[in-house]
């Protein structure tokens, strides 16, 4: 038998957090809504610049990371 837990940690800084947990659970960081990542684009860089072209202030870029088990994250080997 299996259960699914969900656990939320406050991070001060949640873009090193969630690649942290993405290198040691193997997540993958989606590409921002309506973006082609080519092979071997950082995906975090691709959302910088999305954030960029949308106007959200540089200061409020790295003020929320998406929830494991969303749909903004995924599995690489499920």
């Amino acid at each position: 038998m299996s259960s699914t837990i969900q656990i939320t940690i406050d991070a001060k800084d949640p873009r090193t957090l969630s690649a942290f947990w993405r290198e040691v659970l193997g997540y993958v960081h989606p590409a921002p809504p309506g973006v082609e990542l080519p092979d071997g684009k950082d995906p975090l860089e691709a959302w910088d610049e999305f954030l960029e072209r949308r106007g959200v202030p540089e200061e409020q870029r790295n003020s929320a990371s998406a929830p494991a088990g969303s749909p903004a994250m995924s599995r690489r080997n499920r």
